[in-house]
């Protein structure tokens, strides 16, 4: 039988039906236990499994800056580690913060410490035992803060590119953070503009990292 449908409406069907299609919506959680207290300039970073969150700042405005540690399940929050707790970083907010599927740690590197302090301190969280770590490398990466970092799987090291030094000057320089001991200076052939507050996440599936946006 042939259709009744002429066929310049098939266009405008179809696009029709594609609007009206459920598709990716945000959805607010209800959550288990306690919760983080409200705050921002707190970069999360996942393991696949887990969300974590380290630090940032308390509040809406003011506020000051912490050092707790949270997981989240997609249901249930837990607070790993108190702030103020013996063995934690300095509390900071804008650092750089993720996970390093090679080890199995949280890294943290950078922020801004409570006295207005820029830092360079590279730190890392050991889910096992639960315990901080800070790696003290020589050399490494200026003190910055609103830098990006991600796990590379081509390297099996974690990119870090930009951000804000100590004279509000912005950054383009690119550095690998390997084995959990050695910061490495790369020399790319295409140089990304001077930026903060930017991205990069990880892209498994493809074997790369991928940087988007910024100021």
């Amino acid at each position: 039988m042939r259709s009744l449908i002429p066929a310049t409406l098939l266009p405008l069907l179809c696009a029709t039906a594609i609007a009206q299609a459920p598709g990716p919506q945000w959805n607010l959680l209800p959550t288990g236990g306690s919760e983080p207290p409200l705050r921002r300039e707190n970069p999360g970073a996942s393991n696949g499994t887990h969300m974590f969150v380290f630090g940032g700042i308390t509040g809406n405005s003011g506020g000051s800056r912490v050092n707790d540690l949270w997981s989240f399940d997609g249901t249930t929050w837990t607070e790993l580690i108190t702030n103020g707790a013996a063995g934690s970083p300095p509390a900071r907010s804008q650092a750089a913060v993720t996970w390093d599927f090679s080890r199995s740690k949280l890294i943290v590197f950078g922020g801004q410490d409570d006295t207005g302090g820029i830092l360079a301190e590279t730190w890392e969280w050991d889910a096992g035992t639960n315990v901080w770590t800070e790696i003290t490398p020589t050399g490494g990466p200026s003190a910055r803060r609103f830098t990006a970092m991600s796990y590379d799987p081509a390297t099996t090291g974690l990119v870090m590119f930009g951000g804000l030094d100590n004279t509000n000057t912005h950054l383009n320089d690119t550095w690998l953070f390997l084995g959990g001991t050695t910061w490495v200076p790369m020399t790319t052939s295409v140089v990304p503009s001077t930026r903060r507050q930017h991205h990069i996440i990880t892209r498994q599936d493809v074997g790369d990292a991928l940087l988007f946006g910024g100021q």
